[in-house]
């Protein structure tokens, strides 16, 4: 839940839309979908979506469900057993704000989890994966902050996961939001 912040989430959701096409309807999976705003985003600006949020935390999942009813579908799972027990793709993923926090977990612990995190998105989209991350090109570091070196993740992707891969860097400051296409 962004709170605060909350003027910032359009800017990422926006950023978010670039990976997403308007003239077809798609099929969207949320991951860290808290109450489903990402949908409400996505129906005001005309996208054509079949919308699925998940969210590890049963709170949040249960309130989504009161909200929008049956017509949206939400799944209360971690994403490491969704991805591996579903048999379904979706064309497009989205996290927004998974990787910003680290609380206590270290950097080496972090940055493994963020890379199993994206490789279970990878294997539940047929288009891309689009997440943000906050960038080492900061001028300040909070301890309960992740960071990550843009240049680090590049190799990773180009190594690891795929070519094409672009990091858009305009829109929250010191954020990148980064679609992987598969």
């Amino acid at each position: 839940d962004w709170g605060a912040n909350s003027e910032k989430i359009e800017i990422r959701y926006n950023a978010f839309l670039l990976s997403i096409p308007q003239e077809k309807e798609v099929t969207v999976l949320d991951v860290g979908c808290v109450y489903g705003h990402f949908f409400d985003f996505l129906t005001k600006h005309n996208k054509q979506v079949v919308y699925c949020g998940i969210d590890c935390s049963s709170p949040m999942i249960a309130w989504a469900q009161t909200r929008y009813g049956a017509a949206i579908e939400f799944v209360h799972a971690d994403l490491a057993s969704f991805a591996k027990s579903n048999q379904r793709k979706f064309d497009y993923v989205v996290c927004n704000g998974l990787f910003t926090q680290k609380l206590q977990a270290s950097n080496a612990k972090m940055t493994q989890f963020m890379k199993n995190a994206v490789e279970s998105m990878f294997m539940l989209c047929h288009e891309a994966v689009s997440f943000n991350l906050m960038s080492t090109f900061v001028t300040f570091f909070a301890p309960n902050l992740f960071y990550i070196n843009p240049h680090e993740l590049i190799f990773w992707f180009v190594e690891d996961i795929i070519s094409m891969v672009i990091i858009h860097n305009s829109s929250v400051e010191f954020e990148n939001i980064t679609p992987i296409y598969t």
